[in-house]
């Protein structure tokens, strides 16, 4: 088991079983020398901790990461405040994605989990007027003005834009997806090849998924439609893998029921494998199939 699968069953099992994670992992590794991947988690680590009532000499110390990563955040929200409120002056609609999406809509709690990053989508019409308002704004903050992902169709992107929900960072409003299209979205992304630790993709579905208004049903309709079936259920297969039971077994069983074509399976592999890994056939099925997605 790895570190950081010994940190996600710490932080998401329960009662005995979290704590045995917590002390192999205490017992493997040095909270001197953790990993960048490790150390972003221990925040949730430490919530079920307080949550077990656990006396252990080294929550003092989970604490201040804990304080950390909430007094590091303060910055990238104060960033990404200044940035939506200008877009919301302008009438401009704003779509949280990434960390900043999974803090202020799914964790609730900005010290639980780092921003590493600002990500907003606004509106395909809004594109050039943010784009000038973006030029103003600090160098922090990451532009998103493509489609959400693997060539998203239009009318998924607008089925999600009508979906979603409202927050507040700082003083500006803006959206964050429902937590079915969240869900959908941090699985597919998470099985991409891409250098964000697997872990950090691991915990916010694990946190999407604690939340009981997750419409399965609507996670299955639009993975079939993407063609991205594939996606999700790997995704919760390696999650149940990690916590040692079953993760989400409805949506799981339905996922397994749905149709993956052998184009399906070229495209999954094109995205999750390394570029050289990729089967021959792959580079000519995949981005056709992204760019006839992102059209239509």
């Amino acid at each position: 088991m790895s570190s950081a699968g010994l940190l996600l069953r710490g932080a998401f099992l329960d009662g005995s079983a979290a704590l045995a994670a917590w002390d192999a992992w205490h017992a493997s590794t040095s909270l001197d020398t953790v990993d960048p991947e490790c150390y972003a988690m221990l925040p949730l680590l430490h919530r079920k901790l307080e949550l077990l009532s656990a006396d252990h000499a080294e929550l003092g110390r989970l604490k201040g990461v804990r304080r950390r990563i909430w007094l590091e955040n303060q910055l990238v929200l104060r960033e990404a405040g200044e940035l939506l409120h200008r877009l919301e002056n302008a009438g401009i609609d704003t779509l949280l994605l990434g960390g900043l999406a999974q803090v202020t809509g799914y964790y609730r709690d900005s010290g639980l989990r780092p921003i590493r990053q600002t990500e907003i989508l606004v509106r395909r019409r809004d594109a050039a007027r943010a784009a000038e308002i973006l030029a103003l704004t600090p160098s922090r903050i990451v532009w998103r003005r493509r489609a959400l992902f693997l060539g998203c169709p239009r009318r998924i992107e607008d089925a999600w834009w009508a979906a979603a929900m409202p927050v507040r960072v700082q003083e500006a409003e803006a959206r964050v997806l429902a937590p079915a299209d969240q869900l959908l979205h941090t699985l597919v992304t998470g099985m991409r090849r891409n250098p964000a630790p697997a872990g950090w993709w691991m915990a916010d579905a694990l946190v999407i998924l604690a939340d009981s208004r997750v419409d399965a049903v609507r996670v299955v309709e639009h993975a079939a439609e993407l063609r991205v079936t594939l996606f999700v259920r790997r995704a919760l297969e390696q999650l149940g893998a990690v916590l040692g039971r079953p993760v989400a077994p409805d949506l799981l069983d339905a996922m397994s029921h749905s149709p993956v074509s052998y184009a399906d399976r070229l495209e999954y592999e094109y995205v999750s494998r390394p570029r050289r890994q990729r089967p021959l056939l792959s580079w000519l099925v995949a981005p056709p199939r992204r760019f006839h997605r992102s059209h239509s």
